[in-house]
């Protein structure tokens, strides 16, 4: 039997990220996607339970792919691919996802989130990102490339692999870099802005920030640096 591949994002099944990785995923195995129907980023290793599910298959989507929207969140998507397929597929790529998911960021990201459900199942996974979607010459250097590298490469146990396409030029790539440790750099500068309403009820706004500057050695540092980061992330239990 061929592999099964199961595939899932957190930006929506009409992303062009996960286009990408389900046609190029098309020459490992036989592929599934089971994504949400829009964008649900930053909902980490949430799960729905408390109201149902809605899935809807979605004819000529690609050829040789047979997808399925879903609404809730990532980790979803997962648990309903599982029972769509009636057995666990042999991987869960999640991805492509529009923006890195690194350092202290992969707690907040739906794209592992995903990921480090399927580790929870037991099934080898494989998180990818890059910096944004309108642009991802690196992406199409190396995605097949890695996919074949990692797709089959041994994991400890809760353990998935965490891919980092970065968004520069091609010619300014430096390669890949293979082992990043996740940094433990101070990633984040967010702030708020803050507006009180007629009710006084005070309205507060995310204004993002981040500290483009990694130790040798971590994810962070290697997308700073022009270098694909390969690394791992491990799951809580």
């Amino acid at each position: 039997m061929g592999r099964l591949i199961l595939i899932t994002n957190d930006d929506g099944i009409d992303a062009g990220g996960i286009r990408q990785l389900a046609e190029t995923a098309k020459a490992f195995g036989e592929v599934w996607v089971v994504a949400l129907e829009s964008q649900r980023s930053g909902k980490s290793h949430s799960v729905t339970y408390l109201e149902p599910l809605y899935v809807r298959e979605r004819p000529g989507y690609m050829d040789g792919v047979k997808a399925y929207e879903c609404s809730g969140v990532p980790v979803d998507c997962v648990r309903v691919g599982i029972h769509l397929l009636g057995r666990k597929p042999d991987v869960v790529l999640s991805g492509i996802n529009s923006g890195y998911n690194i350092s202290g960021d992969i707690q907040y990201s739906g794209t592992a989130g995903a990921a480090l459900e399927a580790a929870f199942w037991g099934i080898h996974a494989i998180a990818l990102s890059q910096a944004n979607l309108d642009y991802h010459p690196v992406t199409d250097r190396y995605l097949r490339e890695l996919i074949g590298e990692y797709i089959d490469k041994p994991l400890p146990q809760n353990t998935v692999w965490n891919i980092n396409f970065p968004g520069c030029a091609p010619e300014d790539c430096k390669g890949v870099k293979h082992g990043c440790a996740v940094s433990q750099d101070d990633f984040y500068t967010d702030s708020f802005t803050c507006k009180t309403l007629g009710d006084g009820t005070v309205e507060y706004t995310v204004v993002p920030g981040r500290n483009w500057h990694g130790s040798e050695g971590t994810d962070l540092g290697a997308v700073c640096d022009n270098y694909v980061a390969v690394g791992t992330v491990t799951n809580v239990r």
